[in-house]
């Protein structure tokens, strides 16, 4: 697994900043959540820090727009119509 640096992170959060814009939707942190896997410890608090979002673990997976996202080496296939779903309306 491909370990991030901070300065990785702050890139992340500048193209999340750049979406907000762009889709003028507003970032609420109380409703946002991180979901993680295999980050722990010290890298954990300073990803933490980055990111205002609430973080989760991510172990059995979740429910989005009522679809159930799960973690396994299949996840791609289970995903693909979110990412076609978001690709289209980045697109627009």
């Amino acid at each position: 697994m491909k370990k991030y640096s901070l300065e990785e992170w702050y890139m992340i959060k500048s193209y999340l900043y750049l979406f907000f814009c762009a889709s003028s939707l507003k970032f609420i942190p109380q409703k946002s959540t991180f979901h993680f896997s295999g980050i722990q410890g010290e890298n954990l608090e300073k990803y933490k820090e980055v990111f205002s979002y609430n973080f989760v673990e991510f172990i059995e997976g979740f429910r989005y727009l009522g679809y159930y996202i799960k973690v396994d080496k299949n996840a791609f296939e289970y995903s693909r119509w979110l990412i076609i779903k978001f690709e289209n309306r980045v697109k627009h």
